[in-house]
């Protein structure tokens, strides 16, 4: 007999099981399960300037990124050096992180390593470098020192909607 389950894994991937048994001429019965896996991703951002100048790359200067603000306790960051919460230094979401122009998959030699950033929120403002990955970020997203942070929000806030950044 075979049977099919269908179980929700996450908000992006569904996971298929299917099931079969059979017996075997000992009468002992034998379950062999496969588990195809279909994910889907979430595409990034388009940028809503109207430039025709195929600036695709994730490095220029001029481009305003929108996302949240966060902040964490630094230490060892992706970029292979230490960092203090004193530090004005922030994490890119993993997807901007990984994509940067150049990025090989060695964190330690990401082009995107100590690239300064200009990073507003309701007129406060302050400029860091790139250090580290955030992996529960989204596209657009920064996740700052607190240092940096403290400089744009209270620590109460604790996360704000309203981030504009962009290289300089």
């Amino acid at each position: 007999s075979a049977s099919i389950s269908l179980a929700s894994v996450s908000s992006t991937s569904v996971l298929a099981q299917q099931t079969t048994t059979t017996k075997k001429p000992e009468d002992k019965p034998t379950t062999t399960t496969h588990r195809p896996t279909t994910t889907t991703h979430k595409a990034k951002p388009t940028d809503d300037s109207n430039d025709d100048d195929n600036d695709d790359d994730n490095s220029g200067s001029g481009k305003t990124y929108t996302g949240d603000g966060t902040f964490y306790s630094t230490g060892l960051n992706a970029c292979g050096t230490y960092d203090k919460d004193s530090d004005f230094i922030a994490a890119a979401s993993h997807a901007l992180f990984d994509s940067f122009p150049g990025a090989n998959g060695n964190s330690n030699e990401n082009p995107i390593c100590n690239k300064r950033v200009r990073a507003c929120r309701q007129g406060q403002c302050c400029t860091v470098r790139i250090t580290d990955r955030c992996a529960g970020c989204s596209w657009g997203d920064l996740d700052f020192s607190p240092s940096a942070f403290k400089q744009m929000a209270s620590f109460d806030v604790g996360r704000f909607h309203d981030l504009e950044w962009e290289f300089i």
